[in-house]
């Protein structure tokens, strides 16, 4: 996999969209790389000492970029959520239970786009709200699985 290190003024910018669309404080000091297929990745500078050829390789995977909007990952949501003060759906237990599983649920928060999904202070990814539901995008390696 291919990837690219954003400069300093396109990494502010990276930084600045994921502010704004959740009203948080997120910063870093770690390299930001945006990979061949849209995904984000944070590095530390060290990183790059070790001659890595592959993104896979190194750091955490932040965020995929999906039609110019942040879809961020689990740990992605887990950074910027403490901070976040728009976009963010607080579930309920039984919401919880559903969406853990890999269901979609009903959009009661009225809100669209990626939002940051949240139970308590647990961060559970980022959902995609549609005027009737929030879609999943929990990995099935990350679900819970159900004894049915």
């Amino acid at each position: 996999m291919r990837y690219t290190i954003l400069n300093k003024k396109e990494a502010r910018r990276f930084i600045e969209q994921v502010n704004e669309r959740f009203s948080s404080e997120f910063s870093t000091d770690d390299v930001i790389v945006k990979t061949n297929r849209d995904r984000v990745i944070l590095a530390r500078k060290e990183m790059f000492d070790l001659q890595i050829q592959r993104a896979n390789s190194f750091g955490l995977y932040f965020a995929e970029l999906v039609s110019g909007m942040i879809r961020l990952s689990i740990e992605g949501s887990q950074l910027v959520g403490p901070t976040a003060k728009r976009n963010v759906i607080d579930l309920d237990d039984r919401e919880m239970f559903e969406y853990s599983r890999g269901e979609n649920i009903t959009n009661r928060w009225g809100t669209l786009g990626f939002v940051i999904v949240r139970h308590g202070n647990d961060f559970f990814g980022t959902g995609k709200a549609t005027p009737n539901s929030i879609l999943n995008y929990m990995p099935k390696e990350r679900r819970v699985r159900s004894r049915d």
